[in-house]
């Protein structure tokens, strides 16, 4: 059993080594295309376009109950846009989509929240992806990203 790992892990750095020098000198499938000739498309590549991103001011939530505050929720989020066109025009209209975010998530946090008792991101990435297009316009921004969100409960 013992020589049998000894002789793997022989295999295993005697491939690794090989690997090393064969991308070091540019051999195999390391080698560099030939001037004039452009390289060979990859098989498994896909073409994507670069997403944009506008931040948001961090957002701060109050949850009440009757008529104190239960907790405060801070959330930094990110808004990702199709185009630099998109993302020019919603800077245009943040006060505007901070506005509705905050007015939206006042009233809906309280059902927001999961049975333990812990506010459901998923549903709050829903429900301002929704505002967000409402606002903005359908197609406007592609998705809504929580960086972070924290809950100071009183």
């Amino acid at each position: 059993m013992k020589k049998m790992a000894v002789t793997v892990a022989l295999l295993l750095v005697l491939a690794g080594g090989t690997a090393g020098v064969m991308s070091y000198l540019g051999l195999g499938p390391f080698a560099e295309a030939p001037d004039g000739e452009a390289p060979p498309p990859a098989e498994h590549a896909v073409e994507t376009a670069k997403p944009f991103f506008v931040d948001v001011e961090p957002l701060v939530v109050s949850v009440f109950a009757g008529e104190r505050t239960v907790s405060t929720i801070a959330l930094e989020i990110k808004l990702e846009v199709p185009d630099a066109a998109k993302e020019a025009e919603l800077r245009t209209l943040m006060p505007r989509l901070k506005d509705a975010f905050l007015r939206d998530l006042h009233g809906a946090m309280p059902r927001l929240r999961t049975p333990d008792g812990r506010v459901d991101l998923e549903a709050v990435k829903r429900r301002l992806l929704v505002v967000a297009e409402r606002v903005a316009g359908d197609g406007s921004v592609s998705e809504v990203l929580i960086q972070s969100a924290a809950e100071m409960r009183r």
